[in-house]
């Protein structure tokens, strides 16, 4: 369930950062500097924000997460895929070069991490230990 509510969401996110980007071209900013805007939200989103997961490590953060799920909240879990959606909506809307293939791995992998967690904390409520990982 939580995969299908975050592949519609990714969706219809992507629709709105296409969206927007039309209407900043046509406020007048060039298409050419699409992508320079993309990536200051992407900077700004990582750097500043405090969320350096969400830029693209290779697979490190991917793995990372899978690795060690227990370790994050799960409050930071959700960040991470609703900022990987979010970012990786405007980075298509702005014309980065790029795609949804790494971007869906990470995001599959967070959701992962959320259902093991959930798992793993019913399963201690009935006295069974399983790995949230």
């Amino acid at each position: 369930a939580l995969c299908g509510l975050a592949s519609g969401l990714f969706a219809y996110v992507r629709g709105i950062g296409a969206a927007a980007f039309q209407q900043v071209e046509a406020a007048g900013l060039p298409r050419t500097l699409h992508p320079l805007l993309g990536g200051v939200c992407v900077a700004l989103a990582a750097g500043a924000g405090g969320w350096p997961e969400l830029q693209y490590e290779g697979f490190n953060n991917v793995n990372s997460v899978l690795l060690d799920a227990d370790l994050y909240p799960a409050t930071r879990l959700c960040g991470l895929l609703v900022g990987k959606i979010l970012l990786t909506a405007t980075c298509l809307g702005s014309g980065l070069v790029g795609g949804v293939f790494a971007p869906s791995l990470f995001m599959g992998a967070v959701g992962g991490a959320l259902f093991g967690q959930a798992a793993s904390g019913a399963a201690g409520a009935l006295g069974l230990a399983i790995s949230p990982a």
